[in-house]
């Protein structure tokens, strides 16, 4: 993913990929950096509902294996969550559960919220 970050059926192609990984493979792809992955292709392709779609059902995966909760806060995931909320439109609607989904269970996490004040806000706000 890392060398082909313009391209759209790549960075789908690859959160796709996180999106299935057994909770070992999901260790190990967190050691190399998974989380960042996917958020920079949120970033890079946040405007595309595939990529909304695949991008979240990913993070939710990654997202499974506790010390990510905090990887994602501090890569700027919440703000990515964020703009996956805003940019969602009528057949994203899995992006915008699954993005809502996160940012609570996110905003759950100690160590998460000490990355991040958007999760702090939420907390207070749940």
């Amino acid at each position: 993913m890392a060398r082909y970050t313009r391209s759209l059926d790549v960075q789908v192609q690859g959160v796709t990929l996180l999106a299935h990984l057994s909770s070992q493979d999901i260790v190990k792809a967190s050691a190399l950096g998974a989380c960042e992955a996917v958020v920079q292709a949120l970033r890079e392709h946040g405007g595309e509902g595939i990529m909304q779609r695949e991008g979240c059902r990913a993070l939710v995966a990654l997202s499974g294996h506790g010390p990510n909760k905090a990887a994602l806060a501090k890569c700027q995931g919440v703000a990515v969550l964020m703009d996956v909320l805003d940019k969602c439109d009528a057949s994203t609607t899995s992006a915008r559960t699954d993005a809502r989904k996160l940012l609570r269970d996110l905003s759950e996490d100690d160590e998460a919220r000490a990355h991040s004040s958007e999760l702090r806000l939420v907390k207070l706000l749940s």
